[in-house]
């Protein structure tokens, strides 16, 4: 094996040493602008490192595992995936401004996506249907304006914005409670490939983490942090969404809820927000006018993209009524295999919406 870069494999070994305590990462560098240093000095003159991270390092020492990070770089690099430390000046420079910023990311997709203007939109992985027409319409109307949207790629909500981001054209990303390579959830991808290609996917979890419960409200600080504000839509009491907007408070992004039903208990998170001083948003103009920093214009690119023979032949049979892959098979006189990739490929140029049990709609 090629053993990988001395810088990187530095940044990834510091990654792993402060994981759970990247409030430590600002006080290490400012020591240590080389975090290769850190693993060569005397452990007696790190008295100042919190207990748990001179445990880490000591048994660093006595083991070392530059065996297994070189292992992830190369993983990494043969797959595709980005290793963006902390140094690096692609590193999106909101999350820099937080106290717990992750000293890697591992991004799929383009690594400058991160640095541009950007809102979240978060809700409930049962966000219904009004949720998810809202979250759509916002993240469309966003991405049109040049705007990059921020979710999570989870069920409801956030899968809703990443499909009205790509639908309007523009750039989404999607911070992981997994690993960029873990297939999660299952459903999404197809969405996972259209974030790829106009966007990214990031995560500070290692290449194939598994999707564990703590790893969500850890990955929330990072979707908020990257953002310029968060909209929260359909949110019960109990949502993420929630810790999401908690951490926009505290890291001082302006916060956004969309009212919805009196009756529903998915609107109650969402109202308490209202409640708390978050500002109402009953379209995209109110998102746009509080965030005046937000220097994105509409994009220009916005209309229909060229189609492709095949793509041309099926397009037009796509409309705003839900039409089952099956009867595109039929109508068109494509094999249903043939049918699938043409409808990925629209997906992909933000032309087509897939929905719940193989039905599609033009976007």
């Amino acid at each position: 094996m090629v053993k990988a870069a001395g810088h990187l494999r530095s940044w990834l070994a510091l990654h792993r040493v402060i994981r759970g305590h990247e409030g430590a990462l600002r006080s290490i560098l400012a020591r240590f602008p080389d975090p290769g240093a850190l693993f060569e000095e005397d452990p007696a003159s790190l008295s100042t490192l919190p207990a748990v991270l001179r445990r880490r390092l000591d048994a660093f020492r006595h083991r070392p595992r530059w065996g297994e990070i070189d292992a992830e770089i190369e993983a990494a690099r043969d797959a595709g995936v980005t290793l963006l430390p902390f140094s690096d000046s692609r590193y999106p420079p909101l999350l820099r401004e937080i106290d717990t910023p992750p000293a890697l990311l591992y991004v799929r997709g383009d690594p400058t996506c991160a640095a541009a203007p950007s809102v979240a939109i978060v809700g409930s992985r049962q966000g219904g249907a009004y949720g998810r027409r809202v979250a759509f319409e916002l993240a469309r109307s966003l991405a049109q304006r040049g705007i990059t949207v921020v979710s999570g790629l989870a069920l409801g909500i956030d899968t809703a914005a990443h499909r009205g981001a790509l639908a309007g054209g523009g750039k989404t990303l999607a911070f992981l409670g997994c690993g960029v390579l873990t297939p999660y959830p299952r459903s999404n991808h197809r969405l996972s490939a259209g974030i790829v290609a106009q966007g990214a996917l990031l995560s500070e979890f290692p290449l194939h983490a598994a999707p564990l419960p703590h790893h969500f409200p850890l990955r929330n600080r990072l979707i908020s942090g990257v953002s310029h504000g968060v909209v929260v839509v359909a949110a019960g009491l109990q949502s993420g969404a929630l810790i999401t907007a908690d951490y926009a408070l505290a890291q001082g992004r302006q916060r956004f809820a969309v009212p919805g039903p009196i009756d529903d208990p998915k609107s109650r998170g969402g109202h308490r927000l209202l409640k708390e001083g978050a500002r109402l948003v009953e379209d995209v103009a109110d998102i746009v006018a509080a965030l005046p920093t937000l220097s994105a214009s509409p994009r220009k690119d916005a209309g229909k993209p060229e189609l492709s023979e095949d793509e041309a032949l099926l397009y037009p049979l796509l409309g705003t009524t839900p039409i089952h892959i099956d009867i595109l098979s039929e109508r068109s006189g494509l094999p249903i295999g043939r049918v699938n990739e043409i409808l990925l490929a629209l997906e992909l140029k933000g032309v087509a919406t897939q929905l719940p049990g193989l039905f599609y709609i033009r976007t």
